[in-house]
Order: C-alpha cells, then sequence, then structure tokens
C-alpha cells in the first residue's frame, strides 16, 4: 500500500501503482479469505483514505463493497483461468475507483473527472500477473 505514495520521478508512476491495494486485497480474499477477514479490509480501506488524503471513508466504502462482490463470488472467481480471473480483479477494482470518485464528486464537491480516474489506474492492473505471482509464492509459504 505505501508504494503507491511513494514519490516516483515518472509521474505515471503514482497513478499505475494506485491500484496495488485493491489488488493484494483481492487476491487475499479469493485464496485465503480465513486469514483476510472484513476487518482487515475495513483496516486496509480507512489507511489507504488516510494515507491518501482525500475524502475519509470514501475508499473504504468502496473496499467493504468490492469486499462483499469478492466474497460472494470467492467460489466461482477463484477456479477460473488466470486471464478471466484477472479481468474479474480489474473491473473490481475499476468499479471500486469509480465508486469512491462518484462518492467523492457527490458527497464532497470535489470535481472528479471519472473517465480519467477510471482510465487511469487500468495501467496499474497490468501489474496483475506478476503481484499474483508473488503473492501465490507467499502463500504456499503460509501455512493453512
Amino acid at each position: 500500500m505505501l508504494l503507491a505514495y511513494v514519490p516516483w520521478p515518472l509521474g505515471w508512476m503514482h497513478q499505475a501503482l494506485m491500484p496495488l491495494p485493491f489488488m493484494v486485497l483481492a487476491f487475499w480474499i479469493l485464496y485465503r479469505p480465513d486469514l483476510f477477514t472484513m476487518r482487515w479490509t475495513f483496516f486496509s480501506g480507512i489507511l489507504f483514505d488516510l494515507l491518501a488524503g482525500h475524502g475519509f471513508g470514501l475508499m473504504t466504502m468502496g473496499y467493504m463493497l468490492a469486499d462483499f462482490f469478492l466474497r460472494s463470488r470467492r467460489e466461482s472467481l477463484a477456479h477460473l483461468p488466470f486471464l478471466q480471473q484477472w479481468l474479474a480483479v480489474t473491473l473490481a477494482g475499476l468499479a471500486t475507483t469509480l465508486f469512491a470518485a462518484l462518492m467523492a464528486r457527490l458527497f464532497m464537491g470535489i470535481s472528479v473527472n471519472l473517465l480519467m480516474s477510471g482510465f487511469g489506474v487500468l495501467p496499474g492492473f497490468l501489474l496483475y500477473p506478476l503481484l499474483a505471482w508473488g503473492l501465490h509464492s507467499l502463500r504456499r509459504a503460509v501455512p493453512a
């Protein structure tokens, strides 16, 4: 989660790394929901809101909705071929980002370009295969 807030020399790196916390969240919900309960999702959302400095609770609500969706569809999503699973995680992450941007626009009066918010995080989801490979290695190391 902290990687998304490290100052990078390239401006696009910040936007591309914003989905990393969501991808980690989605991975652990799909593969080890016994270790990553809803309280960790809530804590991750609060931490993301504190680090981002925008509306408190916006990403928390988005993360909790995504958590509910991923947990309710976990059995079918965990057994999909990898490309379909990647697409599902990307769509859930995009929906979470757009939800938070829309809530910021409605409740806080923040002028957010919804189209740019959505397209801005898409390059970050290209990192999902690398992240999933690393987390699968870590998952094997964590006892069941």
